[in-house]
């Protein structure tokens, strides 16, 4: 067999979900309230990347425009064999993109971040949050691509059923701007079920009700193949009549902000060099494959600071942490400096024939 090595950005495909839920057809007001009535639930559109636009619009918090909101969620994260490390309170208030605080509150990780009028501070920790954290902000509140990023693809749709649970999936074509990705719907609500990747990552969306008729998990759950990354449940979510100011105000030592984490597609297209993963030989023989998820900080000068092995196959860490850390990048620039940034590196080893 001859074995290939891939070192780039997720790429998607759908895999079977253990333990996968089925939501309910009539999505609620609260985690487990009253349905909302049918008349409420829009029509799925034939054409899938009408149903991609419509499930952005209609799904995670991040696309509600017309309220504040405030959401409170526990969360769970696990090492890179699948067992618990670090339990907290993820927090955000919401009152426009230029205003709202993040909080993370954990034994690993405490940090709130304050975003007003262009400008960001934090109190506690001053770095990034790591990675499986980030996850938690990023599927709770921005769990779809982005609307101009979607409306630049072309995509393919089909029927699928994973237990008794049917599904509506789309997945960009090799042309699309956007990763090789299956994004999966309910049957009949355009609410996401399931994202998932090539080597095996993906990321379950359980227990969907309505928030001001945009769809929210209660439950969600990030793996890697079958090792658990993070797992996080809403506890409250509310449209408050009013934000008080003081909850934005900071409290303790204020640091700027680090950047946003960049896209691993982004940073991909920025590589200039280094050594490439080897398939360890052992891993070889017992036909190890699957995707080692690293979280890596990139220099300003290109060169690997921070490097770290999030999840992925035992046999197969070494190999891609010795090859990554090697890398050399194209400098990230931020108003034309180089600046230091924080991405995810994914390296998938598969065995061909």
């Amino acid at each position: 067999m001859i074995p290939r090595i891939f070192s780039c950005v997720l790429i998607l495909v759908l895999v079977s979900a253990p333990e996968f839920g089925q939501s309910s057809a009539n999505a609620t007001t609260q985690p487990g309230t009253a349905a909302v009535a049918a008349a409420t639930v829009p029509a799925m559109p034939k054409n899938p990347k009408d149903l991609m636009l419509v499930a952005m619009q209609l799904n995670g918090l991040g696309s509600i425009s017309t309220h504040p909101w405030h959401v409170k969620a526990n969360f769970q994260t696990f090492d890179p064999d699948g067992k618990p490390k670090d339990k907290g309170v993820f927090e955000e208030w919401w009152v426009g993109p230029e205003k709202y605080k993040i909080s993370y509150s954990s034994s690993g990780f405490n940090q709130v971040m304050y975003h007003e009028g262009g400008k960001s501070l934090v109190t506690g920790d001053t770095g990034w949050a790591p990675l499986p954290q980030d996850m938690v902000e990023e599927y709770l509140v921005h769990p779809l691509p982005v609307e101009s990023e979607i409306a630049k693809g072309s995509y393919t749709e089909s029927n699928r059923k994973i237990g008794d649970v049917k599904l509506k999936c789309v997945q960009p074509k090799h042309s699309s701007p956007l990763p090789a990705a299956d994004y999966c719907l309910a049957s009949d609500i355009p609410a996401i079920r399931i994202e998932s990747f090539n080597g095996g990552f993906y990321v379950l969306f359980n227990k969907i009700f309505s928030f001001g008729r945009h769809y929210v998990a209660e439950q969600i759950t990030a793996q890697n193949s079958e090792l658990s990354i993070v797992k996080l449940n809403v506890v409250s979510l509310e449209f408050p009549t009013e934000i008080s100011d003081d909850v934005f105000a900071p409290m303790g030592k204020v640091s700027p902000a680090p950047l946003a984490r960049v896209k691993p597609s982004v940073i991909a297209g920025k590589r200039l060099g280094g050594e490439d993963p080897h398939y360890p030989a052992m891993a070889k023989q017992q036909r190890v494959q699957g995707m080692v998820m690293l979280d890596a900080k990139i220099t300003k000068d290109g060169t690997i600071g921070d490097l770290s092995v999030v999840s992925g196959p035992r046999e197969l860490r070494q190999s891609a942490f010795d090859a990554v850390k090697t890398w050399k990048y194209k400098p990230y620039l931020l108003n034309g400096e180089p600046v230091d940034v924080r991405t995810e590196i994914n390296v998938i080893y598969k065995l061909g024939g």
